[in-house]
């Protein structure tokens, strides 16, 4: 039985183009599978995993019982001991290898075993040789072969190595085969221990002679320098003269500093003195103002000088200015005056002259000075330095002498170790040899049978896991609210699943109003109610993503639990492609809301009721253009008019995905009641639903998840079973 009877036909789905399709809304983090959902998948379907479990069980024993008497394994073992290196002599007692090192030398052992050489050498034992193996292995294969059947490890928390070898032994021949080709390599690597160590204990020893000869030859020259550069210098003062040379070079560098400041006063003075000769001021030098205040012919001329004024002023008093002894008076004076005026040219070119040698004659004696104590600056330097170096040369030698001393006594010191070493036992010795196995290694019931329930146990479990991602259709209530971002308004329980027998699914709440399935869209209606104000809820479009998912039946059922509770009810057929109300309603006419649209006929007229306060209307006529009549004016104000006289106005659209009449329906109503179909619908389908009613702005109040089942690792199970025994004892008397 089919979910929701219908007429309708799924048509194919034309897709949009790749550039043209809106983004879809991400899943919520919260997507991935819960402990629930393991629960339910494991009750859904474990008797598939307790079959897959019991059949590879089956599979294991047959196995262990067909390869018990056919192929056998057995394991040939042998153990060879790894002796830990002795510590010397000058060591002491304690260990010489800790722990790590140890299991670095059992590597290390391993890997010889295993060597082409060791392999070789065991192909050349006499007994081997008599074995089926050598006979028909190549010759040119033998070592490759022989290296692919053996198996050498480390035993844990022992100094010891086990070879082992694993092959088919049904008889006692082939068993024993085994155990001689084990001792073979066995024997094989404990000689070769003893002849490779004794090589390479010699080889060491020679080589660390060899380093002891060339350290002492590099020593006795090391002393003989020593030695040569002693009997060169006086050791015995060397020290005491590098320290007076030191206090010497204090000296100097104290002279050198006071004479570089004496040295840039004087040409300071002398650079002054170009200034001020540019300048024309010699004479204002405190030196040239001291000369012709000291020279006494300038004095006693200007001592004439100012008596020869003294004469005139008092001639010119008493004879007047043009008397003849007055005019010889001024001709005095006139040659006194040029006296003076020559007398102090010619001082002032000697003071230029004495100043400029003076301060020249300064400077060049500070640079004479400055430099001779930079000469013995350097000769004192020099001698610093040749005796510092003949000191850092005699404290070179004397450390390479004393790392020299050390070298050799660390080299006698492993040569009496390696010495020590070299009369040991090898590293690698024979501690059991391998006896015919007894006892078969595989297969083991004990291994065997629990390899066989955990393989059926992880196949069946994978096969369930991987059947239930592969699956992504929507099957419970989970997967709406994790992976598809939408509230849940109830669940619709699928049809077979009912204990009544309701004939028309679509009427099932008026046929049986107190059946599980009237519960249901009871409980809708109540989310539905609670979901927001009512006066935002007056206009509901209830439409799918597809054809059968149970629009029709979500639509007429909601709108008699609705009209149930008192509240007037109006159902609007608006599915122009595949209509439904006129079929199931033959009380209403054939004009419906096609005929109101196009003004032929009021709507009021044409809305029939069903039962109280439960009105319904049919599409009408098919027009040519759906999508365009829908979209239109007019039915924006026929919604307006039926909101006004119904409390709630229901349109049956249709499927989003088919047709675009829904999603144009759903930009003029308060909300979409968005039907998705349990086991059939896909998360991608139903995200695309989403994404096309997101882009033309509809609001979507929830989903009502349509044909949930109770099978197995189903929801509603206990829900189920709760309610008929409920009613069941609600029969009984005094119930």
């Amino acid at each position: 039985m089919s979910v929701i009877p219908t007429r309708e036909e799924v048509p194919q789905i034309i897709r949009a183009p790749v550039a043209s399709r809106h983004r879809a809304i991400p899943v919520p983090a919260g997507a991935g599978l819960t402990g629930r959902d393991f629960v339910r998948i494991l009750r859904k379907r474990k008797w598939m995993i307790i079959l897959i479990a019991l059949g590879i069980t089956a599979l294991a024993a047959v196995t262990t019982v067909l390869w018990s008497m056919f192929a056998p394994l057995y394991t040939a073992e042998a153990y060879l001991g790894v002796n830990a290196p002795r510590p010397s002599d000058l060591q002491g007692p304690a260990p010489l290898y800790s722990k790590d090192i140890m299991e670095r030398i059992i590597t290390t052992q391993i890997r010889m075993i295993k060597s082409e050489a060791v392999l070789l050498r065991a192909t050349e034992n006499p007994e081997l040789k008599r074995t089926d193996w050598f006979r028909r292995t190549p010759p040119d294969k033998l070592i490759t072969e022989l290296n692919d059947v053996i198996d050498v490890t480390p035993v844990a928390n022992a100094n010891v190595i086990r070879i082992a070898m694993t092959g088919i032994g049904k008889t006692e021949e082939d068993r024993r085969e085994l155990a001689t080709i084990v001792n073979a390599v066995a024997g094989a690597a404990q000689e070769d221990s003893r002849l490779t160590t004794g090589g390479e204990h010699q080889r060491a020893i020679d080589r660390m002679e060899d380093q002891r000869k060339t350290s002492s030859t590099e020593l006795a020259r090391i002393r003989n320098d020593i030695s040569v550069l002693r009997s060169e210098s006086d050791m015995s003062t060397l020290q005491e003269r590098r320290n007076v040379l030191g206090l010497r070079l204090n000296s100097y560098t104290a002279q050198l500093i006071e004479l570089d400041m004496v040295k840039q006063q004087a040409q300071a003075a002398v650079d002054d003195l170009a200034q001020l000769e540019r300048e024309n001021r010699l004479d204002t030098t405190p030196e040239a103002m001291q000369r012709l205040n000291e020279d006494p012919m300038l004095r006693s001329l200007q001592f004439a000088r100012a008596n020869a004024v003294n004469d005139l002023e008092q001639a010119e008093r008493k004879f007047g200015i043009n008397h003849i002894q007055v005019r010889a008076l001024r001709s005095r004076l006139e040659t006194i005056d040029k006296q003076v005026t020559d007398t102090e040219a010619r001082i002032r070119e000697d003071v230029r002259k004495a100043v400029r040698d003076t301060r020249n004659n300064r400077l060049i004696a500070v640079q004479a000075q400055l430099l001779d104590v930079q000469r013995k600056f350097n000769e004192t330097d020099t001698k610093a330095r040749d005796i510092q170096a003949v000191l850092t040369q005699l404290q070179r030698l004397t450390d390479d002498e004393s790392a020299v001393v050390k070298r050799i006594s660390r080299i006698d010191d492993r040569l009496e170790d390696k010495r020590n070493e070299a009369k040991q036992e090898p590293p690698v010795y024979l501690r059991r040899q391998a006896t015919v196995p007894r006892e078969r290694t595989m297969p083991r019931w004990i291994i065997m049978m629990p390899i066989g329930v955990v393989l059926g146990l992880l196949v069946g479990l994978g096969l369930t896991f991987l059947l239930e991602l592969i699956d992504t259709s929507i099957k419970g209530p989970s997967d709406i609210s994790r992976k598809t971002d939408l509230p849940l308004l109830g669940m619709v329980p699928h049809s077979d699943d009912l204990e009544e027998d309701i004939p028309d699914m679509r009427l099932a709440f008026q046929s049986h109003p107190n059946s599980l399935i009237g519960e249901a869209f009871r409980q809708i209606r109540t989310c539905l109610l609670f979901s927001g104000p009512a006066e935002r809820r007056r206009s509901l479009l209830v439409t799918s993503a597809l054809p059968g998912d149970g629009r029709g039946t979500t639509a007429l059922n909601l709108a008699a639990s609705v009209a149930r509770s008192g509240r007037k009810v109006l159902v609007v057929d608006t599915n122009f492609r595949q209509p439904m109300i006129r079929g199931l309603f033959p009380q209403c006419p054939e004009a419906g809301l096609s005929s109101a649209l196009v003004g032929q006929a009021s709507w009021r007229d044409l809305v029939r009721e069903i039962e109280p306060n439960f009105w319904v209307m049919s599409s009408g006529p098919l027009p040519p253009n759906p999508a365009e009549l829908v979209g239109s004016e007019p039915m924006r104000q026929i919604i307006s008019e039926m909101i006004g006289q119904y409390d709630q106005v229901i349109f049956d659209g249709a499927p989003c995905l088919v047709v675009t009449d829904s999603a144009i329906l759903s930009s003029l109503v308060d909300g979409v009641v968005l039907v998705v179909r349990a086991g059939a619908n896909t998360y991608g389908i139903v995200h695309r639903t989403r994404d096309i009613l997101a882009r033309v702005g509809a609001h979507i109040v929830g989903v009502v998840l349509n044909g949930v089942r109770i099978t197995a690792g189903g929801y509603l199970r206990k829900t189920y079973n709760t309610f008929y025994e409920y009613h069941e004892q609600a029969r009984l008397p005094g119930g």
